[in-house]
């Protein structure tokens, strides 16, 4: 089946959460991250250009409730994460 082929591709996960000071975005392909504040600015934005895991530092962020946004091929999602 096309549809669960397209999703198992761009498939991604964003672990621990809640956190401390890190999270690591695990994905299936080259993608764009941004991380948003509950205000809709983005405080934190890369790219990854190997699938795999990466880690991203969140030590220098004020704890609370922020949005992961993952953008890859026509895939655009968005997951929230918690800072403690």
């Amino acid at each position: 089946d096309e549809s669960s082929l397209t999703q198992e591709l761009n498939s991604w996960k964003v672990y621990p959460n809640p956190t401390n000071e890190f999270i690591y975005l695990q994905s299936s392909s080259e993608g764009d991250w941004s991380l948003i504040g509950m205000d809709g600015k983005k405080v934190l934005e890369g790219h990854i250009s190997v699938a795999g895991e990466h880690r991203i530092d969140l030590k220098a962020l004020s704890k609370g409730v922020y949005l992961i946004e993952w953008s890859s091929a026509d895939v655009i999602e968005t997951r929230r994460i918690i800072l403690n």
